[in-house]
């Protein structure tokens, strides 16, 4: 463990007015925990954790919606083949958001504690800080580029970002109390903001809790921009 982070890293606030959480409802805040069988391979969330539980959440209800929707893109090229196979399995047309689906979501907005500070993983003197921290490991990770970037930060390798996520989890200061609380980072998906945020003992408030409705604006919004339609 280290009790002092290394210099330069930019370490930022989440927004004032708290963070948005895409929920199914009755499940409470639901934490993400890597399987240790998924530690060394792509399978498992970005900036997840073996040794600690992390919370996705975003700065606006439209970057919830986008990383949830991803999954329901379907290209046209492949959505006459995969059509029929899907109707028959009793799923929902391809390209379609089914009232189910908002009906079993709940947004959430959460108040992240005000000492609670977070890796900036896109800025520029982080990204150079990484580098130096984690370049004797970058053969082992798979990483062949000499200085980190946002393509890595965004890429396909979990094991470098996942590396990042533990050095954060690493930093602590000489009372052993954390340092870094989280990882801010921008969504693949239009560079929106998200917060990874690590769990400790501090519990987060709810500050509003909201059913998701078909005629959302962010949702509606999110929907045109992958060219979904909302039933």
């Amino acid at each position: 463990m280290s009790t002092q982070p290394a210099p330069d890293v930019r370490l930022i606030h989440p927004p004032e007015s708290g963070v948005w959480r895409l929920d199914k409802q009755g499940s409470g805040l639901t934490y993400d925990r890597l399987r240790p069988e998924d530690a060394t391979s792509r399978a498992g969330n970005r900036w997840s954790s073996t040794h600690c539980s992390v919370l996705y959440c975003a700065s606006t209800q439209d970057a919830c919606f986008a990383e949830e929707l991803v999954a329901l893109q379907v290209s046209p090229e492949l959505r006459g083949d995969v059509e029929e196979p899907w109707q028959q399995a009793g799923q929902p047309a391809p390209g379609v958001i089914v009232r189910d689906w908002t009906a079993k979501r709940t947004l959430l907005r959460l108040a992240v504690p005000k000492p609670f500070v977070f890796l900036d993983v896109d800025d520029d003197t982080t990204q150079r800080v990484l580098t130096k921290e984690l370049r004797v490991q970058f053969e082992e990770l798979g990483v062949d580029d000499p200085e980190l970037t946002g393509k890595h930060m965004r890429g396909r390798n979990r094991r470098l970002t996942r590396a990042i996520t533990q050095w954060a989890l690493d930093q602590q200061t000489p009372e052993a109390a954390p340092r870094i609380h989280g990882i801010a980072y921008r969504s693949t998906y239009a560079m929106r903001q998200c917060w990874a945020l690590f769990e400790y003992a501090v519990p987060l408030a709810i500050l509003e809790s909201s059913y998701v409705y078909p005629e959302a604006e962010p949702l509606q919004a999110v929907a045109r921009e992958y060219g979904l339609r909302v039933m």
